[in-house]
């Protein structure tokens, strides 16, 4: 971190607020300029997988940088109807832990199918995998095949009287490049 020449504080770049500030691009003398004007506008990805941008490190409280050695376990995919995500399947679709009768008496829940995914930004999630989604990818790629694919998929609410959810799946290239 650069420090000032007068003190021990830090520079102004490097503050926060600094971050926050507008570049030099962002001032309004700056949007007048032909090159702002002639610049595309930049595609947003579509992800519902979105966390740091090197997942080989957090940063632990204090602002000290961890590297993880082993993701011991992997958060699950909130995946509602209608939202597309983008993603590599990590491995095949498999059965996930089964939950045992909990404390109150309740019944054992159905162990559900699962894979493990990849965002495009590098990030794992658990990705629980419904009947209809299954089978498509069965019939579409044998023998797991789609193992390691890029996949642009959208989740469907069941139609009327319907109990399943249905897929708009698309295999598409590496987003990465």
């Amino acid at each position: 971190m650069a420090k000032s020449a007068k003190t021990d504080a830090p520079a102004a770049a490097d503050t926060p607020a600094a971050a926050d500030a507008p570049a030099a691009a962002d001032t309004p003398a700056a949007a007048d300029a032909p090159a702002a004007a002639d610049a595309p506008a930049a595609a947003e990805p579509v992800t519902a997988v979105a966390l740091p941008a090197d997942p080989a490190f957090m940063e632990a409280p204090g602002g000290m940088v961890l590297k993880i050695k082993r993701r011991v376990s992997i958060p699950v995919l909130p995946w509602a109807n209608g939202m597309t995500i983008v993603c590599r399947f990590v491995e095949a679709i498999h059965k996930g832990k089964e939950i045992k009768e909990g404390a109150r008496g309740k019944p054992k829940m159905e162990v559900a199918m699962v894979a493990e995914i990849e965002g495009v930004n590098g990030d794992h999630r658990t990705l629980i995998c419904g009947e209809v989604l299954q089978r498509e990818l069965a019939e579409n790629y044998p023998n797991d095949a789609y193992v390691g694919g890029w996949f642009h998929m959208t989740k469907i609410a069941p139609r009327e009287g319907r109990q399943y959810a249905t897929y708009l799946i698309n295999e598409i290239e590496d987003p990465r490049g």
